[in-house]
């Protein structure tokens, strides 16, 4: 089972390489077994998605959790049905970043404690972390793709008089500028819980004229966060650091070649690798 996020800017293909894990787009039929939850205002009603295949969960503002709790009931019968092999293969998660986002906003309407600077945090690490602990693959019985928008890293802003720089985000992001879009608890965390983590962009097209190129990086080559669990066999296999204009199919073929032993890898221990 695979467990992956996909974020980037609006329209950079994430939603789009979700849901071709299970619809064919270009010719509109089902090739897979697929759920597309929708969060908030997440949508791409162009894919022509049929509707018994897509579960949206609505925000209310005034009311910003409810939604939270059935969520939580329909990911729970999505555990029962998986453990009788009648659930999807594919779960297309689309809205982290609205999860976090209507998280915060219900705090903020109603704080528990004014004055307790970690409120939001704790607050965050209940409801969104609750949700993050029920997508889990091997409890349902399928793959998950779920998709966040873009975040960027604070460098600060230098006081050239004292030196000081104001404003920087956490060194936990280290030297990367652009990272998944999340909230307190959340931003910290969110990498944690998935396998691979995959950063898309649109591109312009090399040809005048041409259209538009939807990047997917499946390894580090920029100044963005991307976290691949089989990287150690990447350029021993020689895998392409990129895909354009990617279905899940090719991700798919992509990392199960990543995860396929070498000959060294299935015959010699690690000591006696190094020993050569």
């Amino acid at each position: 089972m695979y467990k992956m996020l996909g974020y980037g800017a609006g329209g950079s293909g994430k939603t789009t390489l979700g849901i071709s894990s299970f619809w064919d787009f270009d010719n509109y039929a089902v090739i897979d077994k697929g759920i597309w939850i929708r969060l908030g205002q997440e949508r791409n009603d162009s894919l022509r998605v049929p509707d018994e295949f897509v579960q949206r969960f609505a925000v209310d503002p005034a009311k910003p959790m409810n939604f939270v709790g059935e969520l939580r009931e329909y990911l729970k019968a999505l555990q029962v049905a998986g453990s009788k092999g009648q659930g999807p293969n594919w779960l297309v998660f689309d809205g982290l970043t609205e999860l976090a986002y209507a998280a915060s906003f219900a705090y903020n309407l109603a704080p528990l404690d004014p004055g307790d600077r970690w409120g939001e945090w704790r607050f965050q690490k209940e409801t969104v972390g609750q949700i993050f602990q029920l997508l889990d693959a091997d409890a349902l019985n399928c793959n998950i793709f779920a998709t966040a928008r873009i975040g960027e890293f604070r460098k600060g802003i230098q006081n050239k008089q004292s030196g000081a720089v104001q404003g920087r985000d956490p060194e936990w992001l280290s030297e990367q500028k652009y990272f998944p879009q999340m909230d307190g608890w959340a931003r910290h965390n969110l990498i944690s819980y998935f396998e691979y983590v995959f950063y898309l962009e649109e591109e312009a097209s090399p040809k005048k004229g041409g259209m538009p190129i939807h990047r997917c990086h499946l390894i580090t080559n920029g100044d963005f966060k991307v976290k691949n669990n089989d990287s150690h066999r990447w350029e021993a296999k020689k895998l392409p650091i990129w895909v354009d204009n990617p279905r899940m199919c090719d991700i798919v073929a992509i990392l199960e070649k990543a995860g396929e032993p070498t000959i060294m890898e299935s015959n010699v221990t690690y000591a006696e690798k190094e020993k050569v």
